[in-house]
This record gives structure tokens, C-alpha cells and sequence, in this order.
């Protein structure tokens, strides 16, 4: 019994792989028909196959590309939907600790001042100015880009490591809360510089 259901797990995996074979197939009703199907079936599994099947064709790997997006994109909203609910109001990105550096991800060799300058030009590039005091539109903006593609990152590193959707929500709960708990970090210095602020109003100065 047990072979019966090994050979029969080992014949649907073969299954899939051939089905992804014919999204490179010579006709082009097969390809369009085996590309409607895939998406329509499409779960964490398949996607896992999907993203780990290489090939030399173009015309494949775009498809797979076609299909996988949908799936990235509803996970993806849903986790940066969860970081904006845990966020009042984002601090300044120069809260950031001093000596600060995250060394993962492209920010492995990026200094504090680095990821300061590089999110303030980006924020700056997308409309955000910088200014005026005291809320500093742009420095805000800055940290919302660097947290939130810290998440992408985040997600992108377990959909790589994982194997089925228990384990990708684990690991992005403890993105979360490894994101969220700099972002608090950030908000007490924050809210004490503002308080600064406001005291030094007062007095004239």
C-alpha cells in the first residue's frame, strides 16, 4: 500500500514537470491551454515547482514568470497591508540606532549613513520632499521604502527556503515582528526629538 501511494505521488510530481515542459511546446494551443491550466490549479506546491524549474527557453520562463506573479502579489499585499496596520506613523529614517546595520539581504555592506542617503534620494525621486520641519515628509517616506522592501526581501529569502504555507507564514511573522520592533525603536526617538522640538518652540529659541 504504501509503494502504491509512493509511485503514485512520484507519477504527479513526473506529471507536473511535463505539463511545465508544454508551456515550451511547438503549438501554440498547447502552450496557451497548459498555461490557462497551470494558473487555474496554481498552490504553494505547484509554485514551488514552478520556481524551481530550470530551462533554457525563454518562451517557459516567461510563462512561469505569468504565472507565478498573481500568487507573489496576493502574499506580498497581505504582509505589507500587515506592516502598514502595525504603523501609526512612520519615524524618520535618521532614527535609525547609531552604528545601525542590517547585514542581510543587498544591505550586507550598507552603512546607517548609506541606507539614510540611499531612501532619502529614492523618496526624493518619487515626488517626496524632504522638508518641511517639523514632520519631515521625506525622511518619513524614506523609512516606510526601507522597511517595506526589507519585508519583500524577507519574503523573497523564505519563499526560497520553505516548503508549504505554514512555513512561510512563521517566518514572515517573525519578519514582522523583527521590522516592527525596529520601527518601535525608531518612534521613542522619534517622539522624544519632537517633544524637543516643542519644548525649544516654546522657549523662543
Amino acid at each position: 500500500m504504501r509503494l502504491f501511494i509512493l509511485l503514485a505521488m512520484l507519477d504527479l510530481g513526473s506529471g507536473d514537470i511535463r505539463q511545465i515542459k508544454d508551456l515550451g511546446n511547438a503549438r501554440f494551443e498547447v502552450r496557451e491551454s497548459t498555461h490557462e491550466a497551470l494558473a487555474k490549479r496554481l498552490n504553494f506546491p505547484l509554485y514551488r515547482k514552478l520556481k524551481q524549474y530550470v530551462s533554457d527557453d525563454p518562451e517557459i520562463r516567461w510563462r512561469i514568470k505569468c504565472i507565478c506573479a498573481p500568487f507573489e502579489e496576493k502574499y506580498t499585499k497581505k504582509y505589507l497591508q500587515k506592516l502598514s496596520d502595525a504603523v501609526v506613523l512612520y519615524p524618520t529614517i535618521d532614527m535609525l540606532p547609531s552604528g545601525y546595520s542590517l547585514r542581510k539581504g543587498k544591505w550586507k555592506t550598507w552603512s546607517r549613513g548609506n541606507i539614510i542617503v540611499h531612501y532619502m534620494q529614492v523618496a526624493q525621486n518619487n515626488g517626496i520632499a524632504l522638508g518641511p520641519a517639523p514632520m519631515f515628509p521625506g525622511y518619513r517616506k524614506a523609512a516606510e521604502l526601507f522597511m517595506n522592501e526589507r519585508l519583500l526581501d524577507e519574503f523573497d529569502r523564505a519563499l526560497g527556503n520553505i516548503q508549504d504555507e505554514a512555513a512561510l507564514e512563521k517566518a514572515m511573522a517573525a519578519a514582522l515582528k523583527e521590522i516592527t520592533d525596529d520601527i518601535k525603536e525608531m518612534v521613542k526617538k522619534d517622539n522624544f526629538y519632537q517633544e524637543s522640538l516643542k519644548l525649544l518652540s516654546r522657549d523662543g529659541r
